[in-house]
C-alpha cells in the first residue's frame, strides 16, 4: 500500500511539472512576438534593369526586447540589399529597414509573388516571420486597336469608352473581331516578341470565347489576328455584349508581357426590318444549259410582327422577275424562299447578278443582297483527225539500186509509184519462149508416131 502511494505521488508531481513547463513556454511565446510587412516592388511603368527600394516595417508586439536578423531568400538575380540586416527592438517599438532589389530583364509584366521572400528571425526562441515579396514590371506589349467587320463589310474600330452600335449589327449577323498587338520595344533593343497570342472572353451567349495566334512581332511593329462569331439569333433590342480582350507574348530575355482591354457592342433593332440572313445560288457555275435554284432565308429582325413580308428576285439580262408569296413573320421568325429557273444553250456566256430584295408592309423595301451565276460556253465535240506518219528508212546497203522513176498520171488516172508489171520483164519472155518450144516438140513427136 505504501509503494502504491509513493507511485501515485510521483505521477501527480510529474503531471504538475509538465503543466508548469507548458505554461512557462506559452508565457515566453506570448512575450516574444513581432510582425513584418509584405513588400511590393515596381509598377506598370517599371523599367527592367533598374534598382527599386521599398521599406520593410518590423514591430515588436511582445513585452521583451528582441534582436531581429534579416535574410533574403529571393533568387540571386534580384541582388537584394538591406539598409541594416539586424535590428534591436524594445517592447512595442517599430523599425523600418530599406530593402533594395534590381528588377531583372526576365521579370514578367504581371504582378508576381517571388518565391522565398525575406525571412526575419528573433534571438528569442528563434521565432521567424516571412515577408512576402511581389514584383511588377512594365509591359512592352500593347493592344493598339480592336475592330469589327460586320458580315464581310469594311473594318470599323471599337471604342474603349463608348458602346459600338451599327444598323447592320443585328440578330443572326456574322462578324469578325480583329485584335492588333504592338511590340513597344525600340528598334535598337532588337527584342522580338515571340509566340504572341490573343484571347477574347465574353459575357452572355455571344460564344466567341477563343484564343488565336498572332505570332512573332518585331520591335515597333504591329500584327493582328481575327476571331469569328455570330450575333445570337434571339438577340433583343438593347442587348450589350462585353468583349474582354487579352494578349501575351515572351521577349527574347524570357520576360512575359501581358496586355488587356474591354470593348462593348450593343444591339439596336429597327422598328420594322426583314433581313435576308442566308442566301445562295446553286450551282454557282453552269455550262451551256441546266437548272438553277436560288434560296434565301428571311428573318424578322425588327421589333414587331410583319404581316406582309416577301422576297423579290430580279435579273434584267435574263428577263427574270419573281415575287414570293407574302408571309406573316413574328419577331425573330425565319422563312425560306426558293426560286428555280432553267438556262438554255442560247444563253450568252458570262456573269449574271441576281438582286434579292426583301419587303414588308406590302411595298416597303428592307434588305438587299446579290448572288452571281456564271454561265460557261457550251462544250462542242471536234472530230479527231488521224495523221499517219511514214517512217524514214535509211538504206545501209552499199550496192546502190537505181531509182524507180515516178509516173505522172493522166488526168483521171490512178498513179502507181515504185513498181513495174512482171509481164513487162525479160524473165517473163524467156519463160514464154521456152513453153512454146516444149509444146512444139510434143506435137512433132505425136505426129511422127501416129502419122508417119
Amino acid at each position: 500500500m505504501g509503494d502504491k502511494m509513493k507511485n501515485l505521488k510521483g505521477i501527480l508531481f510529474s503531471i504538475i511539472f509538465l503543466v508548469l513547463a507548458l505554461g512557462f513556454v506559452s508565457a515566453v511565446q506570448a512575450v516574444a512576438s513581432f510582425t513584418v510587412t509584405d513588400l511590393s516592388f515596381g509598377s506598370g511603368s517599371q523599367v527592367r534593369g533598374e534598382d527599386v527600394t521599398q521599406t520593410l516595417t518590423l514591430t515588436n508586439t511582445g513585452t521583451d526586447p528582441l534582436t531581429i536578423n534579416l535574410v533574403s531568400r529571393l533568387p540571386t538575380v534580384y541582388n537584394t540589399v538591406f539598409s541594416q540586416p539586424s535590428v534591436t527592438l524594445s517592447p512595442n517599438a517599430v523599425a523600418n529597414v530599406d530593402v533594395t532589389i534590381t528588377i531583372p530583364d526576365s521579370q514578367s509584366s504581371q504582378t508576381t509573388t517571388i518565391t522565398g521572400g525575406i525571412v526575419a528571425t528573433s534571438n528569442v526562441t528563434s521565432i521567424s516571420r516571412t515577408a512576402k515579396v511581389s514584383v511588377t514590371a512594365q509591359s512592352m506589349l500593347e493592344i493598339t486597336k480592336v475592330s469589327i467587320l460586320i458580315d464581310g463589310n469594311s473594318e470599323q474600330t471599337l471604342s474603349d469608352s463608348t458602346d459600338f452600335i451599327d444598323d447592320n449589327l443585328k440578330a443572326g449577323t456574322p462578324f469578325v473581331i480583329r485584335v492588333y498587338a504592338k511590340n513597344d520595344f525600340a528598334d535598337s533593343t532588337n527584342l522580338d516578341m515571340t509566340s504572341a497570342e490573343a484571347s477574347i472572353s465574353t459575357d452572355g451567349d455571344l460564344n466567341i470565347d477563343d484564343t488565336q495566334t498572332i505570332g512573332d512581332i518585331r520591335p515597333t511593329r504591329k500584327e493582328y489576328t481575327e476571331f469569328s462569331g455570330t450575333i445570337p439569333s434571339d438577340a433583343q433590342d438593347g442587348d450589350t455584349y462585353s468583349l474582354d480582350v487579352t494578349a501575351d507574348a515572351q521577349d527574347d530575355n524570357g520576360a512575359m508581357h501581358y496586355a488587356e482591354t474591354t470593348r462593348d457592342i450593343r444591339i439596336e433593332r429597327k422598328t420594322d426590318e426583314i433581313s435576308i440572313v442566308k442566301y445562295k445560288i446553286t450551282p454557282q457555275t453552269i455550262s451551256c444549259n441546266g437548272k438553277v435554284t436560288i434560296t434565301a432565308d428571311l428573318q424578322n429582325t425588327g421589333r414587331y410582327t410583319e404581316d406582309n413580308s416577301f422576297l423579290v428576285i430580279e435579273n434584267d439580262q435574263l428577263s427574270i422577275l419573281d415575287k414570293s408569296y407574302s408571309t406573316s413573320l413574328k419577331k425573330d421568325d425565319v422563312v425560306t424562299k426558293t426560286f428555280s429557273f432553267n438556262i438554255d444553250n442560247k444563253t450568252e456566256p458570262g456573269s449574271y447578278d441576281f438582286m434579292l430584295t426583301s419587303f414588308y408592309g406590302s411595298d416597303k423595301q428592307s434588305d438587299e443582297q446579290v448572288v452571281t451565276l456564271t454561265v460557261d460556253p457550251c462544250l462542242t465535240t471536234t472530230p479527231t483527225t488521224t495523221t499517219t506518219t511514214t517512217p524514214i528508212v535509211t538504206n545501209t546497203n552499199t550496192n546502190t539500186q537505181p531509182a524507180i522513176p515516178q509516173v505522172v498520171p493522166i488526168s483521171g488516172a490512178t498513179p502507181a509509184y515504185g513498181s513495174a508489171s512482171f509481164t513487162d520483164s525479160s524473165a517473163y519472155i524467156i519463160i514464154l519462149v521456152a513453153a512454146v518450144i516444149v509444146i512444139l516438140l510434143i506435137l512433132i513427136i505425136l505426129l511422127v508416131k501416129f502419122v508417119f
